[in-house]
């Protein structure tokens, strides 16, 4: 028999860690090698009601499946309360499958959801995820365990959406001249990076063109220690109004992004980049490509090699500047 326990308090504790990340790693480590930190940085900046979901055998032993469940605190932009929760992950140790723990863990995920007024299950798309959504593919030792989670998805009816991806690309095998050719940048801007002078700016910027996430995400991280050389931006010559923005990241990042989040496949030097946008009232210039172009720039000059841009469907814009698909995943979601 198997027990399934909720615990909603000393997540990051060190025995309790130190359990998830071995069997984090030992079924699906290849594909998604989880670390401390990053267990720990997720977690602690994550501001929902969460709830961490163990099976192990009736009177305790070896943990054999783990789930992180939440429920979203945050209101919408324009005010009203969010009602959706989320499925962060679902791990299930190799010689433990096929005996119902990973069906028990996702029923006791959408009970825990539904309890605290819950309307809607997502697959990922937490504010502080590990995943987008279900991955697909991976590792050929462990994609057959992510196509049996995206099949029980789907007994259980949740329906499955669209794809979305990670994309890839070996900065020291683009040519950045010929980059700089094809995505120039339009007279009367200035690509630089953020310091504090900005941040009114910046302010008003994400205000106006992407409140909500982007918003919120900026801003927090900032709040937790994010570097100005992690923040690269748009500027107009005239008057120095943000314009346009993009995080990227390194190995060195204070609060690690969603594109160094699998750095230990990435070789010695990552990076990353996520989000990006230009305000909407400059659009047409081909300040985006230029932006873009500017920032995988910025991370070539710090040594970078592999980049990744993660959870997009843009794949023909990014692809203009050499990147291509490294990791899928299909999102997928729950009326409650």
């Amino acid at each position: 028999m198997t027990k399934i326990r909720s615990i909603g308090e000393g997540l990051c504790s060190p025995a309790l860690m130190e359990e998830v990340l071995q069997l984090w790693n030992g079924s699906i480590g290849r594909s998604f090698p989880l670390d401390a930190r990053l267990y720990r940085q997720q977690l602690s900046l994550e501001k929902d009601e969460m709830a961490l979901l163990t099976a192990r055998e009736c009177g305790g032993g070896r943990l054999q499946g783990v789930a992180l469940v939440k429920r979203c605190a945050r209101r919408l932009p324009d005010g009203r309360p969010a009602s959706n929760g989320n499925l962060s992950f679902i791990v299930v140790a190799p010689e433990a499958r096929r005996r119902g723990i990973g069906s028990a863990l996702l029923a006791s995920a959408e009970s825990w959801a539904r309890e605290r007024g819950a309307q809607c299950l997502h697959i990922g798309r937490d504010r502080y995820h590990f995943f987008p959504g279900c991955p697909l593919g991976g590792d050929p030792a462990e994609a057959a365990g992510f196509e049996a989670f995206s099949s029980l998805l789907e007994a259980r009816g949740f329906a499955l959406e669209n794809e979305e991806s990670d994309l890839a690309a070996d900065l020291k095998s683009l040519n950045l001249k010929a980059l700089a050719a094809r995505a120039p940048l339009a007279p009367g801007y200035s690509f630089r990076l953020y310091d504090p002078s900005l941040r009114p700016s910046l302010r008003a910027f994400l205000e106006r063109n992407f409140p909500g996430r982007w918003f919120e995400d900026t801003f927090e991280a900032l709040d937790a220690g994010m570097r100005g050389a992690d923040l690269g931006l748009l500027t107009e010559d005239r008057g120095g109004e943000v314009v346009g923005f993009s995080r990227i990241y390194d190995a060195e990042s204070p609060v690690l992004g969603p594109g160094v989040y699998w750095r230990a496949l990435m070789g010695a030097v990552p990076g990353g980049l996520g989000p990006i946008g230009v305000d909407a009232g400059n659009r047409g210039l081909g300040l985006g490509l230029a932006l873009l172009r500017c920032c995988v720039e910025e991370l070539a000059g710090r040594g970078v090699g592999t980049m990744v841009i993660d959870w997009t469907d843009l794949e023909a814009f990014y692809g203009k500047l050499g990147f291509g698909v490294w990791k899928k995943y299909r999102m997928a979601s729950k009326e409650l």
